[in-house]
């Protein structure tokens, strides 16, 4: 465990004259400390010199470069934490690679995951690459076939990969809520609707760039209507 030294200052008091005198106190928390105390004439200090334990958190990228990983802020430097701190950590894959899992002192596949900082933490995060078929993304279904912008619909459909992509109604890109090999729920995007309803073509690419081909959606414009 590394210390943090600090230092704490109860009481300076100065005096210049017998007759002027100036007192000051800063009070800060304190866990362990040793008092030092220095009587001269005529300057008089009292002070606590305290320590705060902290422990380091290394984390690895494995392979390298294939995604990052986003933590509770640090209370010193880019990787120092007080004792007992709970960290929260969500690995971001890149572009082409999912997240696998994480390991060394910790294992788990959560994501994102918890760590308590009770001594120094060596932590790898595992990404792999997406295997996707060659094979061009296949829409076969979206359900509902219409509504207006905010609901949720599911892409059915099959070699949409694993591994994430994008989704296009019309030119205007959608929010992805879950992503699979054969199904994809997404939001509905913010489309202008100006009579009863907008019909747009719904697209799907794939994180090995393949694109699908088009189903029709019908933008609703006022309450959400099913067909």
């Amino acid at each position: 465990m590394r210390k943090l030294f600090l230092v704490n200052f109860l009481l300076l008091l100065i005096l210049l004259s017998s007759s002027f005198a100036y007192a000051g106190e800063i009070n800060l928390p304190q866990i362990s400390s040793k008092a030092i105390e220095k009587d001269s004439s005529p300057l008089r200090i009292s002070l606590n010199v305290f320590s705060v334990g902290y422990y380091y958190l290394n984390i690895t990228i494995s392979p390298t470069s294939t995604g990052t990983v986003d933590k509770t802020t640090p209370y010193w430097g880019e990787n120092a934490y007080l004792l007992d701190t709970l960290v929260a950590l969500t690995a971001i894959p890149g572009t082409g690679y999912i997240f696998v899992n994480w390991t060394g002192d910790l294992i788990s596949s959560a994501n994102p995951a918890d760590v308590t900082m009770n001594t120094d933490k060596n932590i790898t995060a595992n990404f792999k690459i997406v295997q996707c078929s060659k094979k061009k993304p296949l829409i076969s279904k979206i359900a509902p076939a219409n509504g207006r912008s905010g609901i949720t619909v599911e892409i059915k459909g099959r070699f949409f990969c694993s591994g994430g992509g994008m989704v296009l109604f019309g030119t205007v890109e959608a929010e992805i809520i879950e992503w699979s090999n054969t199904s994809i729920t997404v939001v509905v995007p913010d489309i202008v609707v100006k009579k009863q309803f907008k019909t747009v073509l719904v697209k799907v690419k794939n994180a090995n760039n393949k694109v699908s081909n088009t189903k029709p959606f019908k933008v609703l414009k006022g309450p959400v209507l099913f067909k």
